[in-house]
């Protein structure tokens, strides 16, 4: 299991007011609210808040457990851009940050339609399969495996999670994702 801080931030979590702090790397200004932009460690200096992020790629094996966002969905699979490895945080990043999810490996059973099982920006906890080549092909199909931070479909709000369906708070649309049967601070 991959244990987080509880300075660990999600993107789209609110941090503090741009009254407050002015925004550093890894923070974008949503209407005067200082928001995450990438996963990572809040760190303020000079009245300045950034992002520490967590992007350790370089040596991942075979069943090292990471996490990451979805960037693209095609008809048969996903791409996930690795935001950090477990247990790796002290590695340097390596250039390569791409993996793939294929359908058939996202949930034990058919999956009729990738965007049942997640969606482009929703943050994955997911394992290595394969890592050869060049090439990273992840699983999700364990049940501590799959989404852990879903964002809404038509506003792009962060979602809760509410009798097993995801809830935006904004909009009330409602979704269902593969979700990682998980606490937010243990992966």
């Amino acid at each position: 299991m991959i244990f987080l801080s509880e300075n660990m931030l999600m993107p789209g979590d609110f941090i503090s007011t741009s009254e407050e702090y002015a925004k550093g790397r890894g923070v974008f200004n949503d209407n005067g609210d200082l928001k995450a932009s990438i996963i990572g460690d809040e760190k303020i200096e000079r009245h300045k808040v950034s992002l520490i992020s967590h992007n350790f790629f370089r040596y991942a094996r075979k069943g090292d457990i990471v996490v990451g966002r979805v960037v693209d969905i095609y008809s048969s699979m996903a791409s996930l851009k690795i935001e950090f490895l477990k247990n790796k945080k002290d590695i340097p990043t390596a250039p390569r940050e791409k993996a793939f999810l294929r359908v058939s490996d996202m949930a034990h059973g058919f999956v009729k339609n990738i965007r049942d099982v997640l969606k482009v920006g929703d943050i994955v906890v997911a394992k290595i399969k394969e890592a050869n080549k060049g090439d990273v092909y992840l699983t999700t199909s364990e049940a501590d495996l799959g989404v852990v931070v879903a964002f809404c479909s038509k506003c792009r709000n962060k979602m809760l999670v509410k009798d097993d369906i995801l809830v935006c708070p904004v909009c009330g649309n409602k979704e269902r994702r593969k979700m990682a049967k998980i606490n937010k601070f243990e992966f």
